[in-house]
């Protein structure tokens, strides 16, 4: 693979082929602990090269909104959740799981309050993961319903690994069977279960 198809294939930023194949499916957005309780601190997540924010409001609602408020693009991670709403920290606009506007204190037309809203993505919890789709509503799949979503917490682990590479390398990584007994040698557990040190480090 020459370096322009790599870079097309792995640049998720915005307005890339990849960036819009991406939106057309549900993608893991964060775990489901990381929102633990009705209306706890709000998260940020970057998905595709772009920030969002995802909150838990009073009924246990998730929802995943662009950082930035659509009035004067304050950051909405640096709001408050409560009353169900996620509240800007600038004019105190309060936005509702779904990106309508639940009160305006310095705004009393209603005209305006039709006129604005945050956009909003759909979300669902599976699997102890937040997934969400950002591509448009005529063309959102059907969420799919895996089988490892269905059993009991204690037989999941579901972590958030940050890594500098991209979801092709780590899938190559992880098909590539043979690089194993080379590259991990030293992190690789004995069939006998014995432990041995490498450089003055305990590894199995």
């Amino acid at each position: 693979m020459n370096a322009n198809d790599n870079r097309r294939l792995t640049d998720v930023s915005a307005g890339t082929p990849m960036h819009q194949l991406f939106k057309r499916y549900w993608i893991p957005a964060g775990l489901v602990s990381d929102l633990p309780t009705p209306d706890c601190d709000p998260i940020r997540i970057r998905l595709l090269g772009q920030n969002y924010v995802a909150f838990r409001d009073s009924e246990g609602r998730v929802g995943v909104l662009d950082e930035l408020c659509p009035h004067r693009r304050a950051s909405l991670m640096l709001g408050q959740v409560r009353g169900g709403t996620i509240e800007c920290i600038y004019h105190g606009w309060r936005f509702r799981t779904d990106g309508s506007i639940a009160a305006m204190p310095n705004c009393d037309d209603a005209g305006m309050l039709r006129r604005y809203h945050a956009n909003a993505y759909p979300v669902r919890e599976a699997g102890g993961l937040l997934w969400v789709y950002l591509g448009p509503s005529e063309s959102e799949p059907e969420f799919p319903r895996h089988r490892w979503m269905d059993v009991p917490d204690s037989n999941r682990h579901p972590r958030i690994v940050a890594t500098r590479s991209n979801f092709v390398q780590v899938m190559e990584g992880l098909l590539d069977t043979t690089h194993l007994a080379v590259l991990h040698q030293d992190s690789l557990p004995r069939a006998d279960g014995t432990v041995r040190v490498v450089n003055n480090v305990v590894r199995p």
